[in-house]
């Protein structure tokens, strides 16, 4: 029951925040998740929850943020205050959402559907081959790479691996539905 309380907030905050187009409201809710990060949990488990959306934010909406008002400044408007609401409020989202799954039981958070539970199981152990995958991938590449190879070369690799992974994804996905739809889910 708390997890589902906790998934009900999640979603009533990430709701709210949608809706905020207020910079000092905004700023102001960032203050407060930090400071409740500060008091209710565990210095070490900050850290990583802040690691984890700084590595997984930044490198996304920084670029998205400076594009949009690169736009503003060519249209002759002031973007400079709805790239900061979109960039905090996209913060704030983020920062909730990793709060979320660290201290939520994803399983018991949505155990109140069937198929939401099957789908999510499918979704979970489908993530963890992959991440399996690609630990395999590095330790092949470190293990039979002997000199620094060149950025073509990296990037071919790269390249490879994306297309690997999109394909094995596209097979995956294939064989999940025709199992789901023998299995009476309908999707």
């Amino acid at each position: 029951m708390k997890d589902k309380i906790k998934l009900f907030t999640a979603f009533l905050l990430l709701s709210v925040l949608s809706f905020l187009t207020n910079l000092i409201y905004l700023f102001a809710i960032l203050i407060v998740i930090l400071l409740c990060m500060l008091v209710l949990q565990k210095k070490t488990t900050n850290i990583k929850i802040i690691k984890k959306v700084i590595f997984g934010f930044l490198p996304v909406m920084i670029p998205l943020a400076v594009l949009h008002y690169i736009k503003g400044f060519y249209e002759k408007e002031n973007y400079l205050e709805s790239s900061l609401i979109l960039f905090i409020r996209s913060f704030d989202m983020t920062l909730i959402i990793f709060i979320f799954i660290e201290h939520t039981n994803m399983i018991k958070a949505i155990s109140f559907s069937r198929n939401l539970t099957f789908l999510f199981t499918i979704a979970y152990s489908q993530t963890e081959v992959y991440r399996r995958i690609l630990t395999d991938f590095k330790e092949a590449k470190k293990s039979r790479t002997l000199t620094y190879e060149s950025y073509p070369a990296r990037v071919s690799g790269v390249v490879r691996q994306a297309s690997y992974f999109i394909q094995r994804a596209i097979h995956d996905s294939e064989e999940t539905s025709n199992a789901m739809k023998s299995r009476g889910f309908g999707l």
